[in-house]
């Protein structure tokens, strides 16, 4: 029997102890820090917005070169076509012609540049 007055004096004592809520004016401090440090959700978006913007942008720029690019270089290919196909044209029009024609075309565009190839000048002092 002594044993349960023993539990049951322990269960009093802890009885006195028992927990209690935080006081009203502490959960109003709370909830008001809370709501006055919200950040605003689009603030959080802009940059990665901004940065979604430039992107779009940069890529229509690239888009725009890009055509610009083929439209010339595939002008100048129709254009290298037409001089190879006259010059072919007046060498004959046969396949040896045809290869002569793109030789001349091509040493005709694109000249090799006097700087490749050094010219070495030797004197002979005897």
């Amino acid at each position: 029997m002594d044993d349960v007055n023993n539990m049951n004096d322990i269960e009093e004592q802890v009885r006195r102890y028992r927990p209690v809520g935080p006081p009203d004016a502490l959960r109003a401090r709370v909830i008001g820090a809370n709501q006055r440090g919200k950040p605003n959700r689009l603030l959080e978006w802009l940059p990665a917005a901004v940065a979604a913007g430039v992107a779009v942008a940069f890529y229509m720029l690239g888009a725009g070169a890009r055509a610009d690019a083929d439209a010339f270089f595939s002008e100048a290919q129709q254009q290298r076509a037409a001089l190879v196909d006259q010059v072919a044209g007046s060498l004959g029009d046969d396949p040896l012609a045809r290869q002569a024609a793109e030789e001349i075309v091509g040493a005709a565009l694109n000249p090799p540049d006097v700087l490749d190839d050094p010219v070495v000048v030797t004197t002979n002092h005897d």
